[in-house]
Parts: structure tokens; sequence; C-alpha cells
């Protein structure tokens, strides 16, 4: 999705795309300080694609397009799942998780019970074959780390709620609730 001006209506497109994405990943640019910058980020997360941006007066905008073009051509790793192992995790969000591309680090939080469970498991796909890497986990005790929950929880269920309008409002009630 490539545009320069704004365009409304995010609701209805966030629908139709999520009925007829089958998979396929989304990909979004901006150009200019016009594009609806809700609805592209939105797209890009719900199709585990990427956003990129680039303003009218940015001499490199032909350099930015072609970064985007390559580091979309070949991901890290497609198709990335979570082995929690010894965890006991409940509330991680993002619940799908995008490609893994060079350069674009990749934010998972979630909640625990128990003690620590050691390295959890990646998963994913390369190119050819399947990755498998172990990750210690960082655990943060700051207190600004249950605003990052929160807000990440807040936009997967707003999300959801636009594409399951028969749940809306018991995901409006949990966006209260969180």
């Amino acid at each position: 999705v490539l545009t320069d001006g704004f365009i409304g209506n995010e609701e209805e497109i966030f629908a139709a795309v999520h009925q007829r994405l089958r998979g396929a990943r989304v990909f979004s640019f901006g150009v200019g300080s016009s594009p609806n910058r809700h609805l592209l980020e939105g797209l890009a997360r719900m199709g585990r694609g990427a956003v990129a941006w680039v303003g009218l007066d940015d001499q490199t905008g032909g350099e930015a397009v072609d970064r985007f073009y390559e580091r979309l051509a070949a991901p890290a790793l497609t198709d990335l799942q979570i082995d929690w192992r010894g965890w006991q995790v409940h509330g991680v969000y993002p619940q799908r998780f995008p490609d893994l591309y060079v350069g674009r680090p990749i934010t998972v939080v979630g909640c625990y019970r128990g003690a620590p469970g050691g390295a959890i498991s990646v998963t994913g796909r390369d190119a050819c074959t399947e990755q498998r890497l172990l990750v210690e986990p960082a655990l943060a005790r700051h207190p600004g780390i249950a605003k990052v929950w929160a807000r990440l929880a807040i936009a997967d269920l707003a999300a959801r709620s636009v594409t399951d309008p028969y749940q809306r409002p018991a995901l409006q009630a949990a966006i209260l609730d969180t």
C-alpha cells in the first residue's frame, strides 16, 4: 500500500482486508505529511508486514524506498512461533507475530506467574529451512513496562473489535478494563 494522501473510513478498510487477507503480507509506505498513520500502521500489523515513511522534502526518499524494498524482499524469519517452555505466560501481545526483518526488532510483551523459566524457543522459517533459536527473555521490573504491555494489549483488542463486530461490546469492555 503506497499513499501520499489521507484515506479515511479505517474501520471499513480493516474489515475488508481482514476478510480477504488469507495469509498474505501487507506492506505500507507513506509519503509526505498527509498519510493516515493509523491506517497504514494497522494494515501492516494486520498483514504481518512493515510500514515506512518518507517526507516530501526528504532528499533521500529514493534511497528510503530502495532500502524498504530490499529489506522486505528477504525477511530474516517468517511464520514466527514461541515455545515458552518452562514459563507460565498469559497476556502475550501481539498475539500474531509479524515476520522478522533485518533492522526491525519485534517487541513481544506478556505476563508470567511463578519463577522465570529460563530460555524460550523461537522458531521461524528463513529462505530455505526452519530455524530454532534459544532466547533468554529480558525480565523488566521497571514500572513503565506495564504501560508498554497495556498499549499493546489495547491495540490488539481494538484491532480485533474492528474485525469481529459480534465481539465488539466485550472487546470494548476489555479495553476499558485494561
